[in-house]
C-alpha cells in the first residue's frame, strides 16, 4: 500500500489590478490633501473666503452629519448592551467603535473650522457659556 502525499503548493496570488489603482488613487489624494490641509490650518479662514452671508461652512455641516452618525451608532449599541437584544449582538462592538470614531471625526471637522486652530483649548479654559457649541464640547468631554 503506497501513501501519496498531497502537496498544496499554490503560486502566490497577486492583488487584483483594481486594488493597485485604488491604492495609487488614495495615495495621490493624500499627497494633495495634506498640503491643502496645512495651508488651510496656516492661513485660517482667509483662504475659505467666507463672509458675513455664510458665517459657517461645509465643516459644520460635516460635524452635524458625523454627530448624527455617532448618536445613531450609540443608540444601536444601547439596544444591544443595555436592552440585551441578541439578534443585533454581532454588530455590538462595531457600533460602539463607530460611535466613538464618528464623535472624534465630528470634533475634528469643528477643529478645522476654527479661524485660529491653535486656540482650540480656549473653550475648556475660558468657556463661553452662551455658546451651544461650547456646551456640546463640554458634554462630549464629560
Amino acid at each position: 500500500m503506497s501513501t501519496a502525499t498531497l502537496t498544496t503548493d499554490l503560486p502566490a496570488s497577486k492583488p487584483p489590478l483594481a486594488s493597485n489603482w485604488v491604492r495609487m488613487f488614495l495615495i495621490a489624494l493624500t499627497a494633495v490633501g495634506i498640503p491643502a490641509l496645512l495651508i488651510r490650518l496656516y492661513a485660517g479662514l482667509n483662504i475659505t473666503a467666507l463672509g458675513s452671508v455664510v458665517p459657517w461652512g461645509v465643516w459644520v455641516a460635516f460635524y452635524i452629519y458625523f454627530i448624527g452618525l455617532s448618536a445613531g451608532s450609540f443608540l444601536l449599541s444601547s439596544l444591544i448592551f443595555v436592552f440585551k437584544n441578541e439578534e443585533l449582538e454581532p454588530v455590538g462592538r462595531l457600533a460602539v467603535v463607530q460611535a466613538f470614531a464618528c464623535l472624534i471625526t465630528g470634533l475634528v471637522f469643528i477643529f478645522l473650522d476654527l479661524g485660529h486652530w491653535e486656540r482650540f483649548w480656549h473653550v475648556m479654559a475660558y468657556p463661553p457659556w452662551g455658546s451651544v457649541l461650547a456646551w456640546e464640547i463640554w458634554f462630549y468631554n464629560a
